[in-house]
């Protein structure tokens, strides 16, 4: 079974580089 930050894992992340503080997959975990 896979877990719910392997899904995320897939999902490219639009955000310019260098500017954001915290992962993709961490914000949308707290999202959830």
């Amino acid at each position: 079974m896979k877990t719910l930050k392997t899904y995320f894992s897939d999902i490219a992340d639009p955000r310019v580089e260098g500017r954001c503080l915290h992962k993709l997959s961490d914000i949308l975990m707290i999202g959830i």
